[in-house]
């Protein structure tokens, strides 16, 4: 994984990606300097400035009747996005607590990918609830990401006395799925 990549995952723009990576290798740098080298617009290397300085990757410091900018040392960074973790940590009760007054509606929700359907059954452990009902082809979870399945889930459900039940068999889905395509193909 590159460096983009991982400045990426962490919540940075490419824009700023670009910016801070620039001003990482040049140091101290003035805003058309910036623009200049990283073929950015001087408005947008301002307004992407401003971001960074607010997430304390970059330091603005008078010079004379302009501005430059400073790389933070990374270390430096890290405080500060752990700083900011640890400030949602605190406040995480009391949205929690919010989140759970408005969850009283039905929710219809999608899920797309194999980390979201991993994030489906996260849910499903931590439901206090005796009966959850979901409709998913088991076998073919199983099939698609079976390190997850047999390793950690499959293994707290044992725990948890939780079992699969399912309500119709394949073979009635098989045959329901043929018939559909002999309707299709008539029409």
């Amino acid at each position: 994984m590159t460096i983009d990549q991982k400045l990426h995952d962490v919540g940075l723009t490419p824009l700023e990606i670009k910016v801070y990576l620039y001003l990482l290798e040049n140091g101290i740098s003035s805003p058309p300097q910036i623009s200049k080298s990283i073929h950015l617009a001087r408005s947008n290397t301002h307004y992407i400035l401003q971001g960074l300085v607010k997430k304390d990757m970059v330091k603005k410091q008078n010079k004379g009747k302009r501005f430059v900018y400073i790389p933070a040392d990374p270390a430096v960074t890290m405080q500060a996005m752990e700083r900011q973790r640890k400030m949602m940590e605190d406040v995480i009760p009391d949205l929690r607590a919010l989140y759970k007054k408005s969850t009283n509606k039905p929710v219809v929700k999608f899920y797309e990918g194999v980390d979201e359907i991993k994030q489906i059954f996260e849910d499903i452990l931590k439901t206090k609830s005796e009966k959850v009902i979901a409709f998913a082809s088991t076998a073919t979870l199983f099939e698609l990401i079976p390190d997850y399945f047999q390793t950690r889930f499959q293994k707290i459900l044992k725990q948890r006395g939780i079992f699969f039940q399912r309500y119709i068999k394949l073979q009635i889905l098989r045959k329901s799925a043929r018939d559909e395509k002999k309707y299709v193909s008539i029409l």
